[in-house]
């Protein structure tokens, strides 16, 4: 039976600076072996049905960052030509929609009203299809924010400002109810 707190990863003890000041063995030998032999990543080829440049472009752009960091795998390369395919829809629909506003006036026999302008639907519907490919690929923050800024570098080249979308937080701790519980006895 092992005693004691269960030994940390040295990946972990080198992030927090080592507080122990002790050798960290496997972290050493893991960096010695990648020295010694670099394994190269396959290249992930852009899929064929995706024929826009920009859309290419953006794939390009994330796989090309993502096997530098030995995230890609040739199973996800599906899910990012799709989330570079709705990237696309949405950066073309904010170019189209401009300044002209979330909602247009409609003429019927009924009246006058305001009504939600049909790109911005394209919009978040698109940005929907984003989220849920980001969600499927189990991207960390870390990742995602590498995806945030190739969305934000694509916009900004359409001549958009500050355009990424917003992605939902889920709820802080400090915002949950704590639940009590009832002691018996």
């Amino acid at each position: 039976m092992t005693r004691g707190r269960k030994a940390q990863p040295d990946e972990i003890k080198e992030l927090r600076g080592n507080p122990g000041k002790r050798r960290l063995v496997a972290l050493e030998a893991a960096k010695k072996a990648q020295r010694i032999a670099p394994a190269q990543a396959p290249v992930i080829e852009t899929p064929s049905w995706l024929n826009n440049d920009r859309e290419i472009a953006i794939f390009r752009s994330v796989v090309d960052e993502y096997q530098q960091n030995r995230i890609a795998r040739k199973t996800d390369v599906a899910a990012y030509a799709r989330w570079a395919h709705y990237l696309r829809r949405w950066i073309e629909a904010k170019e189209q929609l401009g300044d002209s506003g979330m909602y247009y006036k409609v003429e019927s026999n009924h009246g006058s009203r305001l009504a939600l302008h049909p790109l911005l639907v394209v919009m978040f519907r698109c940005e929907a299809e984003i989220t849920k490919q980001e969600d499927r690929l189990g991207l960390n923050p870390a990742a995602r924010h590498v995806l945030n800024s190739v969305f934000l570098d694509h916009a900004v080249k359409a001549g958009m400002t500050a355009a990424a979308p917003a992605a939902t937080a889920p709820p802080s701790a400090s915002s949950r109810t704590p639940t009590r519980r009832s002691s018996s006895g």
